[in-house]
């Protein structure tokens, strides 16, 4: 395996953790963070605590696991930020847009005030989503993803693009919020977005510890 910034700054503290690297909560099998690059606070990613390249490569009970911690998660980031959606490039193989640059399994929740599947179909009117009945569905995947879950919803759709840009979703989510260059994560960093979510939501998690979340 080689280098992957989640593994060593965030899973096995092997460099000194920036504020977009540090756990909200945890699970058995996943960490919750902020995100670097994140252009609206609020903005969190569930980690999977296995090296692997996408939530397609979980089992079926780490993925039962996963539906659980996204609507727990969920339902404390939209108690203080509003409505959000979720989403995950899935990529099969490292390297590739898919992937974004981070070629470790992490699922983005995203507050965001409409719903996303019309705008990516604007920017990409031959995507071709299908329901997702149960996360579990997702281990049947064997080509690169896109899997999106919008506001309201708590299953999502899933689809096979041919090909996209790298950090598709986020430039989708930029434009549309009318800072398309904010898109890149490698350019625009946003820590002092990400330190006010951290800030926020740590006190939520750490009652949600106390109450029993798990």
């Amino acid at each position: 395996m080689g280098k992957c910034i989640y593994c060593d700054n965030i899973l096995n503290g092997q460099v000194k953790k920036a504020t977009c690297d540090e756990i909200l909560f945890e699970t058995s099998n996943f960490v919750v963070t902020t995100s670097l690059g994140a252009f609206v606070e609020g903005w969190v990613l569930i980690i999977s605590k296995r090296h692997i390249t996408s939530m397609s490569r979980l089992s079926e009970g780490e993925l039962s696991e996963l539906n659980t911690t996204m609507g727990d998660v969920r339902t404390k980031v939209e108690q203080i930020y509003g409505k959000t959606v979720v989403f995950e490039h899935g990529s099969l193989v490292p390297g590739t847009h898919f992937g974004c640059g981070i070629d470790h399994a992490h699922v983005h929740i995203v507050p965001f005030n409409y719903s996303i599947i019309p705008i990516v179909d604007q920017e990409k009117p031959n995507i071709c989503w299908r329901p997702i009945i149960r996360i579990e569905d997702i281990i049947v995947e064997k080509k690169p993803y896109l899997f999106i879950i919008d506001r309201e919803e708590r299953n999502g759709v899933i689809s096979n693009p041919d090909s996209i840009p790298s950090q598709f979703i986020r430039r989708v989510l930029a434009k549309h919020l009318g800072i398309p260059e904010s898109f890149d994560y490698h350019q625009y960093l946003f820590q002092d977005k990400a330190a006010a979510t951290y800030d926020c939501l740590k006190n939520e998690f750490n009652c949600a510890l106390k109450a029993g979340l798990t």
